[in-house]
């Protein structure tokens, strides 16, 4: 197989101007096929469009939320349910892509708690960051939205 037989796609949600990934590839020379994999939910689809262009793949969230049951969640699914729904439409539009060979990459939001949290317990808290953070790091943040059992926070400079 050679690179350019390689796609990559990239889930991103609600971070286009975050997106390490295509970073990395850009950094390393990478000129294989690339995309930018978004729902049409996302409130950030116009940015997406004017810094992607033909790179940006959007689906439909609704065809895939009634194969999930985000109800029952061991690991806590419904904190992943944007990646998990993008994952599922990704088989079908690689397919209707022709690609045979392609990776995915989820790099778009940092997982944290609070210092009253208990891991695998409570929920978690995914951070919308243009700052690079380190594990362990304390950050203070803000609440932006909240779902069943996580948070959405956002960087305090």
């Amino acid at each position: 197989m050679n690179v350019e037989d390689l796609t990559v796609f990239i889930l991103s949600h609600k971070s286009p101007n975050k997106c390490e990934t295509l970073d990395a590839l850009i950094k390393c020379n990478y000129k294989g096929k690339w995309y930018i994999l978004i729902d049409d939910e996302d409130d950030f689809i116009n940015e997406y469009k004017v810094k992607y262009g033909d790179n940006l793949v959007i689906y439909h969230k609704e065809d895939y939320k009634r194969n999930v049951d985000l109800g029952y969640s061991v690991m806590n699914l419904a904190s992943y349910a944007h990646s998990i729904f993008a994952r599922n439409a990704l088989e079908d539009i690689a397919k209707s892509m022709g690609l045979k060979h392609y990776i995915v990459s989820d790099d778009d939001v940092y997982v944290a708690r609070s210092y009253m949290d208990a891991p695998d317990i409570d929920g978690m808290i995914f951070i919308d960051s243009d700052r690079e953070l380190i594990s362990g790091e304390i950050v203070r943040v803000v609440i932006t939205d909240s779902d069943v059992y996580d948070l959405e926070a956002r960087l305090i400079y």
